[in-house]
C-alpha cells in the first residue's frame, strides 16, 4: 500500500526548491555578467626576460660579496703568524676588516630579508600550504627590528618565530666578529745588546788656566740651557738632548735601604742633576730595558737658614772658620758679583782616592745676601751611588742612543756593587784645583747680572728651581 504525503508537505517541498533553483540560477547569472564587465579574466603570471636576468644578476652579485667574506677569513688564515711590516698583505687585510662591522649587517640584511619572503612565497604555492599567522610572521620580518617586534605582535612564540629571532640575531653577532677576525699582536723576542754610557765618577777635565777658558766655550752654554729650562726639567726622566737623569734615592727612602725601589709616579720623581747620563747604542726598534749605574753629589745640610752675619766670610784669610771634619784644614772659594758665595774645605794634600778607605766628608758653604740679612747653609758633601731600572723605546729613531729615544726610569736602589765610601767625591782625584774651577765656572755664568740690576739666574734656580728663568 503506497503511502501519500500531505498536500501541505507536497506543496512546500516543491516550493522551497523552485525557489532555490530559481535564485542560484539568478546568482550565477549575475556573478557570470560582473565579471565580463568588470573584471579581466584570471591569466598566468609572466614577466619579462629582462627582468629575470636583472633579478638574477642582484641576486649573484650579493651572493658574491657575502662569499667575499669566506674567501676573507681563509686568507686571513693563510697568513696567520706571518710578520705584519708597513705595506705588508697583514696589515691591509687588518685595515680591510676595519669596514666589516659597516658591510655585514647591510649584506645579511640584503640576503636573509631576501630569502624570508621568497620561503614564505614558495611555501604557500606547496601542497601543504601556509597558514596565514605564518605567511604575518615572515612577511613582517624582513629587518631585524621588525623580526622582533613582529613575533611580539602576534606573539609568534613558535618554531618558526624564535628560528627567525635567531636568524636575526645572527647580524650583530657576525659583524662583530668579522671586526676580531684579525688583529695584530707585538711579536716580543729578547736579545742582549751591549750599552755604553758615560761614568759620572771621573775626574774634571778643565781644572787649569786653559781648562777654565775651554769650560766657558764647551761647559756654560748646556749649564746655562738647563737653567733656562729647569721648569720644563722638573718632572722629566730625560734631559734637553735626552740623556737619562737619575732620581735622587734619598726623596725616596732614607732609611739606607739597599733593595729595589719602585717608583710609583717616575714624573713626580726629584732628580740629582738638569743634566743626565748619555747612553749610546739603543736600538732603533722596540723597547730596551737595562740597568744604568751613576752616582752624583749629595748635600747634607744641618745649618739651613737666616744668619747672623753682615758680610761675607772671608775664607783666605787666617781668622776663616775651620772645616772642623778632621780631614781638610782650608778653603777654596768664589763670588758671584756679590750676589752669592760658594766655598769648598780642601786638605792641604793630596788626598790620593783609595778603594775601601774611609775619609771624612768635605764642607762646602753657600752664602747669599737678602737685604741686611744673610742666608748661609753649612753642608756635608758626599756622594751616593745608584742603579736605576729604565726601559727605553726606539720609536723608529735612527740616532741609537738615548737622546732619540722616550726613557722612564722605574725603579732605582742604592748601588750594591760599588767598594768606594761615599765621603769620597770627585774633587778627590788628585790635588784640588778641580773644586774651584768648577766654582769659578758656576759663579761666572752671568758674570754682569749685578751690573743690570737684576737677580743672577743662579741664585734665582736655588731659590726656586721649578720657576724657570
Amino acid at each position: 500500500m503506497e503511502a501519500h504525503k500531505p498536500p501541505f508537505y507536497a506543496s512546500y517541498v516543491h516550493t522551497t526548491q523552485d525557489v532555490s533553483l530559481g535564485s542560484s540560477m539568478a546568482w550565477e547569472s549575475s556573478w557570470a555578467g560582473y565579471n565580463e564587465k568588470n573584471h579581466v579574466q584570471p591569466q598566468f603570471l609572466e614577466s619579462s626576460w629582462l627582468k629575470k636576468i636583472l633579478y638574477l644578476a642582484f641576486d649573484l652579485t650579493i651572493a658574491a660579496i657575502a662569499l667575499l667574506f669566506v674567501a676573507f677569513a681563509l686568507w686571513i688564515r693563510q697568513i696567520d703568524g706571518n710578520a705584519a711590516e708597513p705595506g705588508s698583505i697583514g696589515v691591509k687585510l687588518y685595515e680591510a676588516a676595519q669596514y666589516a662591522p659597516t658591510l655585514y649587517p647591510l649584506l645579511f640584511a640584503a640576503i636573509v630579508g631576501g630569502s624570508i619572503k621568497s620561503i614564505a612565497s614558495w611555501k604557500i604555492q606547496t601542497r601543504q600550504g601556509m597558514t596565514i599567522g605564518q605567511l604575518e610572521q615572515c612577511m613582517g620580518s624582513q629587518t631585524i627590528s621588525r623580526a622582533f617586534t613582529t613575533q611580539i605582535k602576534l606573539r609568534g612564540l613558535n618554531l618558526l618565530g624564535l628560528s627567525i629571532v635567531g636568524l636575526w640575531s645572527l647580524s650583530p653577532v657576525g659583524s662583530q666578529a668579522s671586526l676580531r677576525l684579525i688583529s695584530l699582536e707585538a711579536d716580543l723576542t729578547s736579545s742582549q745588546t751591549p750599552l755604553k754610557c758615560m761614568p759620572t765618577f771621573i775626574e774634571y777635565q778643565y781644572g787649569n788656566a786653559e781648562g777654565i777658558s775651554e769650560a766657558i766655550t764647551k761647559i756654560a752654554g748646556p749649564t746655562i740651557a738647563s737653567l733656562l729650562a729647569g721648569s720644563l726639567l722638573g718632572s722629566r726622566s730625560q734631559d734637553l738632548w735626552g740623556n737619562i737623569r737619575l732620581p735622587v734615592v734619598e726623596q725616596i727612602d732614607n732609611k739606607q735601604a739597599t733593595g729595589w725601589m719602585t717608583v710609583a709616579e717616575p714624573n713626580n720623581l726629584t732628580y740629582s742633576s738638569l743634566v743626565g747620563i748619555p747612553v749610546s747604542i739603543i736600538p732603533s726598534v722596540g723597547n730596551t730595558s737595562f740597568t744604568l749605574p751613576g752616582s752624583y753629589l749629595s748635600f747634607s745640610c744641618p745649618t739651613f737658614g737666616p744668619s747672623q752675619q753682615y758680610e761675607y766670610t772671608n775664607f783666605t784669610s787666617s781668622a776663616a772658620p775651620s772645616p772642623g771634619n778632621g780631614a781638610d784644614s782650608s778653603w777654596l772659594s768664589s763670588n758671584a758679583s756679590d750676589q752669592y758665595q760658594m766655598a769648598i774645605s780642601t786638605p792641604s794634600f793630596d788626598t790620593d782616592l783609595r778603594v775601601n778607605v774611609s775619609r771624612n766628608a768635605r764642607k762646602f758653604v753657600w752664602e747669599s745676601p737678602s737685604g741686611v740679612t744673610y742666608f748661609r747653609a753649612e753642608c756635608d758633601l758626599t756622594t751616593t751611588y745608584v742603579d736605576s731600572n729604565v726601559t727605553c723605546s726606539g720609536v723608529g729613531s735612527s740616532s741609537s742612543s738615548s737622546s732619540g729615544s722616550v726613557c722612564s726610569v722605574s725603579s732605582v736602589r742604592r748601588s750594591v756593587t760599588t767598594t768606594r765610601h761615599g765621603n769620597w767625591t770627585v774633587f778627590d782625584y788628585g790635588f784640588d784645583p778641580d773644586a774651584q774651577s768648577v766654582m769659578q765656572l758656576i759663579t761666572g755664568l752671568f758674570p754682569y747680572a749685578k751690573f743690570s740690576g737684576g737677580l743672577d739666574p743662579v741664585l734665582g734656580y736655588v731659590v726656586n728651581p721649578t720657576a724657570g728663568l
